[in-house]
Order: structure tokens, then sequence, then C-alpha cells
């Protein structure tokens, strides 16, 4: 059944969350996601998932001729009140492993990451899946 009101859809609640998550991660302007950076499970906060859904964040940086993984994150329903640590190692494990639902709503973005560190900083890719 498709949304009768703008903004209802699920790729509408992606595109509203990975405003949010980007405000939560970017400091200056950049996503810090070298060995030295804060964990993404520390940066995004409750108020930057949706109510009743869970998310999956994923920051992608260009490495010579493809992008790879730099940074993830899963937030369960309830985050962070109503979860602990192991639920969302528990759900991290989990989306690895499976990846995310096929009936996740996605909602992608460039950005520039550092990557090794502040300096070494490339194009890369934010990825939002809410479910």
């Amino acid at each position: 059944m498709q949304a009768v009101l703008p903004g209802t859809s699920q790729s509408a609640t992606a595109d509203r969350t990975i405003d949010r998550v980007w405000d939560d991660i970017e400091e200056g302007g950049v996503v810090y996601a070298h060995d030295d950076a804060t964990p993404l499970s520390d940066r995004v906060t409750a108020a930057a998932l949706p109510a009743g859904a869970t998310v999956a964040v994923e920051v992608t940086a260009v490495d010579g001729d493809r992008e790879r993984a730099v940074a993830t994150g899963a937030f369960p329903t309830g985050f962070p009140d109503e979860t602990d640590r192991a639920d969302v190692a528990a759900l991290e494990r989990y989306v690895e492993s499976e990846g995310v639902p096929d009936e996740a709503s996605v909602a992608t973005q460039s950005i520039p990451v550092a990557v090794e560190n502040e300096a070494d900083v490339r194009a890369g890719t934010l990825r939002v899946s809410v479910w």
C-alpha cells in the first residue's frame, strides 16, 4: 500500500534519518573514521533515530579503486534507553553476516571521510538503512 500523505513513505524515513545521523557524526564537515576516532555507536544519538525503528549506518571511503567500509553501527529499536551494549553488538553481528533486510528503507549521500588520520580525507559515502 502506498502512503497517501507526502513524506510518510519508508524512503522518506531513511531520507530524514540520514540528515540527522550526518549531524551527529560529522565534525567540521568530515566524518573521522581513523583508528583513534570515536565509534559511530557513541556518536549517533537517540534523537537521530526514528521511534520504533531499527537503523544501520555504514561509512565507506575510497581506497584505491574501490570503496571499503571504514565505520559501521547498528541501533536496535529503543536505542539507547531500552537496549544495552549486548543488544547493539548482536544487531551489528546480524547486519554484518546477513545484511540489512530487503524491505529496509535506504538513503545514501556522498561525504568526506578522514581514514588513516585527520589529514587523510577521502571521498566516501554515508549509507543509512531503516526498518
